[in-house]
């Protein structure tokens, strides 16, 4: 199922300014797509107007090739799974998956053998006769994707499902949401602000801000060319160090990419080791070079306090211009600053 959004507009009643205009977004069929930024950049805006769930105030919505702007939800053949999971406390597992094809009108055989499927699926067989008081988040989380795949849809729309799972549950819901993508074969779009889901899991990933995007890409495009500068320091663990030179442009740099020590033929800068913290395969190090600070990501250590040399070669430097867009010619500029978007 491909989808496409063409020249969206939306505004909400009473509000001077629309959260969204000239929107245009095309999402394969067959992609683990995934929308990402910052809180309040309108990715789940976008997911729910896909869905249905929210209107558009000007422009149009095709799901293969047809126009579903004004088509009820129930009618766009897509499921949706939620942060909260929205399953019904008093049912069993089982009968949390019945509920959903029972008012679609499917016969009492197909039915069981959907359930059965789907339970076998995500690992739930088990579980079938417990309620969701007696399971933990994650098995509260399959529960909502069996509910969700048993509808056989041509799409799944996520909003940010893992967000209420502790960080060892996360990891492993990445693995089994790979996993089911690669068996199912059918389009998923996935909203969140963790970029690390975004790396690992989408085959697509497209970067919003302020309810525009700003890059449409593969991880490995975004991650290795970012288009502008608020890309670069989002996408990235941590997200690139930017410098504001005097004539106007920034250079960056990724933290693994900076080493310790001079070159002829690259940036050097000098600073204070303000922390040290270490990462189990790496060491993040914060140095203060007296015009803010920048973080670096390596295998040795420094100490606090301690004064360093470090170095970035030419090869590793991002230009950008005054409008924080990528640039190929080199600035040439003395470092003023250092720089965040949001500053």
């Amino acid at each position: 199922m491909a989808i496409v959004m063409q020249d969206i507009k939306k505004q909400y009643a009473g509000t001077s300014a629309p959260v969204m205009e000239h929107f245009d977004l095309t999402i394969e069929e067959g992609s683990f797509t995934v929308l990402l930024g910052p809180s309040g950049c309108g990715k789940t805006t976008a997911l729910r107007m896909i869905a249905g769930l929210e209107e558009v105030t000007g422009g149009r919505i095709f799901i293969d090739e047809n126009d579903v702007t004004d088509v009820d939800p129930g009618e766009r053949n897509i499921a949706m799974v939620f942060q909260n999971y929205a399953i019904y406390p008093h049912m069993t597992v089982r009968g949390n998956i019945e509920f959903g094809l029972k008012n679609y009108q499917i016969d009492k055989e197909e039915i069981n053998e959907r359930v059965n499927y789907v339970l076998d699926m995500t690992g739930l067989s088990e579980y079938a006769d417990r309620k969701p008081s007696q399971l933990s988040g994650g098995q509260r989380q399959r529960v909502a994707l069996a509910r969700a795949i048993s509808k056989s849809p041509k799409a799944f729309l996520m909003d940010e499902p893992l967000s209420n799972l502790d960080a060892k549950l996360r990891i492993q819901m990445r693995t089994d949401m790979i996993q089911l993508y690669n068996r199912l074969k059918c389009t998923f779009i996935y909203v969140t602000h963790d970029q690390t889901e975004a790396m690992t899991m989408g085959t697509d990933i497209v970067v919003l801000y302020k309810g525009m995007i700003q890059q449409h890409g593969t991880p490995q495009e975004v991650y290795n060319n970012p288009s502008n500068l608020f890309v670069a320091q989002f996408i990235g663990d941590p997200g690139m160090n930017a410098l504001r030179l005097s004539d106007g442009g920034y250079v960056g740099f990724q933290p693994r990419l900076a080493q310790f020590g001079k070159s002829e033929n690259g940036l050097n800068l000098q600073g204070t080791v303000l922390t040290n913290e270490f990462m189990g395969h790496d060491c993040m190090i914060t140095v203060d070079i007296g015009c803010g600070s920048i973080v670096m990501r390596r295998r040795e250590t420094r100490k606090v306090g301690e004064q360093v040399s470090l170095f970035i070669p030419q090869e590793n430097l991002f230009y950008f211009d005054a409008d924080q867009n990528r640039t190929g010619t080199v600035q040439t500029g003395e470092v003023v600053s250092v720089f965040h978007v949001d500053d």
